[in-house]
């Protein structure tokens, strides 16, 4: 759930990044950000370098030339590129973004305080200029920023922080389940599912059928972890069956795959081992390399 919340996030930045460059008027630096979105690095640096050597104050380039130095594992070069590029900017809302983008360099980079810096001055920004899209996102970094620096207490500060500044209920969904995946952190596991219930409700009425399914299963996993082992089968039957009905064959496997993790944690070997027998039946008629790989993994610890 973690890396699909973030995802989003990003995309959100790259399409608002890329369509700020081609509004511009620079052909170049609109060309670093599409070969950025490409995955082409390379050809973005250099449409970067040709962008700067026409307009030595161009924010939009030096901003895309940190991203791509970045990409190519040059930290301390992309670092100085995006400062310039913040030096280089001509509004507030330019400096949000920029101060966003260097705070995303230093957190892949895991100069964690420094990626906290970024974004809270990024965060100030859009406070003032009253831009809620982007109060959101910036508590949202913050939270994830933090929960990678091990201060749980500030993560879930900054999490519900994003939850009432979110816009939307695809947002207070996500924001949920933050909160909850931090509380499960803490050992909190009635927070944790107290959380992540909402974003069940909230995804099951808003979200696409993966997002619910992803969201039940992980209400699934807390009650797991917090021993409720008949409310955490109930769940995942929830899911099996909703998975059924909608034709998601790699949910009813997970969900038969996490019905025999919880029975077995909960002394029932038997159920167990069937529950067992119907995730690997269902698996091979899909063939996910990374859903095999985990039945593999738990098939041999039930033969221990």
């Amino acid at each position: 759930m973690k890396l699909e919340i973030a995802s989003k996030i990003q995309i959100i930045i790259l399409i608002i990044l890329s369509f700020n460059c081609n509004a511009g008027s620079d052909k170049y630096a609109a060309s670093c950000a599409e070969s950025m979105s490409a995955g082409q690095p390379a050809k973005a640096l250099a449409a970067a370098e040709a962008a700067l050597k026409q307009d030595a104050t161009a924010h939009e380039a030096w901003l895309c030339k940190g991203r791509a130095l970045g990409a190519q594992g040059l930290y301390a070069e992309a670092q100085k590129a995006m400062e310039q590029g913040i030096k280089t900017t001509k509004s507030d809302y330019d400096t949000g973004i920029a101060n966003l983008l260097l705070g995303n360099l230093h957190k892949q980079n895991q100069a964690y305080t420094l990626a906290s810096q970024h974004y809270q001055k990024s965060l100030s920004l859009f406070e003032q200029q009253q831009n809620p899209r982007f109060v959101y996102i910036c508590h949202v970094l913050l939270g994830e920023t933090r929960a990678l620096a091990k201060d749980m207490n500030a993560a879930l500060a900054s999490y519900t922080a994003a939850s009432k500044t979110a816009n939307n209920d695809n947002e207070r969904a996500d924001s949920y389940a933050y909160i909850a995946q931090t509380h499960a952190a803490l050992g909190q596991h009635d927070r944790a599912i107290e959380h992540q219930l909402k974003s069940v409700m909230m995804q099951k009425r808003v979200g696409t059928p993966d997002q619910y399914a992803s969201a039940t299963l992980q209400l699934g996993q807390y009650q797991t972890q917090a021993k409720d082992y008949k409310s955490a089968e109930n769940t995942y039957i929830k899911l099996r069956d909703f998975a059924k009905a909608n034709g998601g064959l790699y949910y009813e496997a997970k969900a038969s795959l996490v019905m025999a993790q919880n029975a077995l944690a909960s002394g029932d070997a038997n159920a167990a081992k069937a529950y067992l027998v119907s995730a690997e039946s269902i698996a091979n008629t899909i063939n996910d390399k990374e859903l095999n790989a985990e039945i593999a993994a738990f098939a041999q610890t039930m033969q221990k």
